[in-house]
């Protein structure tokens, strides 16, 4: 079935009917709906809602192959695409089963039989988290307003470092198959992966050659079974592109030159208003695997960008609109409302606004905890030193408080409303402080006063015996 056009007859009939049971290993779920335009976007894949029999007002997705092929072809080997594409899609689900974490799409259940020999292959499914939200192909395409680029890109390199720990290679890293579910990131779609701790993991590579696209593919993954984990990270650097500059690559690109043009000019644009992050995707576009930071270092260069510079959009979300990703034939899952987005000012006007909003908040916080901390330590007396170290340890706290958000901990709005409450609640202890100031120094310079006058007066008093 082409994308966007009606289900033939023989697609339609085998479409299950809301209310069938299907049966995991787990679970029992009943089927909810069909989904079509999400179906559409692949070629052996149909997918559904479902919802577990004992627990009906959960959803799930469940995931069925489409086809009737042969499970087990014997000696000959995978002879067909479909039948490698079905080999693909039992593994996808073992993949999914080796993973537990928040970046990356769950596991739920799948099909009872579906290790067995002789299973019919277009009964076989698997089911996995709904998730709402929008690919970031689509939120990039859409210029939906997003989180901050690199709290999201954290959150997409966390989820690749767990992946990598367990040593496999995604091999089609790309904007379609990573998704945003208020915010946070969901790596999906392990369709193309490759096991590398598996006995034969390129078994089927001679014949099977569709991996990431030519803009996303790292050049030593031409051929597909020379692909290494360093090759997500080439894969992930162009996305990080896509997404700072808003601009998706060409879906044409037919060179390595035009390739390269593309990635060159994007690099220009990003190192323009960001250039920490342009630094590190320029290291992870080297053509050289080995030179390529691992998804570990990528990690901690991120977390090394501070809020400042790396707060260049505003903070609303992509909205809950459609489960697990995009129209775009290029992902299967989901749809988007554009009707529900938050804002729709344009992306230069968010860069500014945060930009003016970031250093207000920080000039706030800075300025008046430093001129409180000043005035308090310099007119106190000695006589209050616990007062001035109370004071110099509140001033302490507000400026470890303000180098921990800068870490991208809260916003810049509670950094500065942070600022303001911490310099109101000062306030009283830092005005007695300086009367205590002052009243110190009054008292001081009397005794001293006092002190030179008995000074005198015994010296006039020594004086007036030695005449006498």
């Amino acid at each position: 079935m082409s994308y966007g056009t009606e289900a033939s007859d023989a697609e339609r009939s085998a479409i299950l009917v809301p209310g069938t049971l299907i049966t995991g290993k787990r679970s029992e779920f009943r089927i909810r709906e069909y989904l079509p335009i999400l179906s559409a976007g692949g070629k052996y894949a149909s997918l559904y809602k479902v919802s577990p029999e004992k627990n009906p007002y959960d959803v799930y997705l469940a995931k069925f192959f489409r086809l009737q092929v042969c499970v087990n072809p014997g000696p000959g080997g995978l002879v067909t695409d479909a039948e490698q594409a079905f080999r693909r899609f039992t593994q996808e689900s073992k993949f999914l089963q080796k993973f537990d974490h928040k970046s990356i799409v769950k596991y739920v259940d799948e099909f009872k039989d579906i290790d067995s020999s002789n299973v019919c292959s277009d009964k076989c499914f698997y089911v996995m988290e709904y998730l709402k939200g929008l690919s970031l192909r689509d939120t990039i395409s859409k210029n939906v307003p997003t989180a901050n680029i690199v709290n999201i890109a954290k959150g997409i390199t966390e989820g690749l470092i767990e992946i990598h720990r367990q040593g496999i290679i995604h091999r089609d890293f790309t904007p379609g198959n990573i998704f945003l579910c208020n915010g946070i990131p969901k790596i999906i779609d392990f369709g193309q992966a490759i096991d590398t701790n598996a006995p034969h993991p390129y078994q089927d590579e001679l014949s099977y050659r569709r991996i990431a696209g030519t803009l996303h593919r790292a050049p030593e993954a031409k051929t597909p079974f020379l692909a290494r984990l360093e090759s997500d990270i080439f894969s992930f650097g162009v996305t990080i592109l896509e997404f700072a500059n808003k601009n998706l690559g060409p879906s044409g690109v037919e060179s390595e030159h035009q390739k390269q043009q593309w990635i060159a000019s994007n690099l220009d644009l990003l190192g323009r208003f960001h250039p920490q992050l342009h630094s590190l995707v320029q290291d992870m576009l080297n053509e050289r695997p080995e030179r390529r930071p691992t998804s570990r270092l990528v990690l901690e260069r991120l977390n090394t960008m501070s809020l400042v510079e790396s707060h260049q959009v505003a903070y609303s979300y992509p909205t809950e609109q459609s489960t697990y990703g995009s129209t775009s034939r290029y992902s299967e899952y989901g749809a988007l409302d554009n009707s529900r987005s938050r804002d729709s000012r344009s992306y230069s006007t968010y860069q500014q606004d945060s930009k003016e909003e970031s250093w207000g908040g920080l000039i706030a916080l800075a300025v008046g905890a430093g001129i409180g901390a000043l005035l308090a330590l310099i007119f106190a007396p000695k006589a209050g030193s616990e007062l001035r170290s109370a004071i110099a340890d509140a001033t302490r706290k507000g400026l470890d408080y303000a180098r921990d958000t800068g870490s991208g901990k809260e916003s810049v709005a509670d950094l500065t409303e942070r600022g303001k409450d911490l310099i109101a609640r000062q306030k009283a202890q830092f005005a007695a402080a300086i009367e205590a100031g002052k009243q110190g120094y009054r008292e001081a310079k009397a005794a001293k006063a006092k002190d030179a006058q008995t000074t005198q007066n015994n010296n006039k008093n020594d004086s007036d015996t030695g005449s006498k």
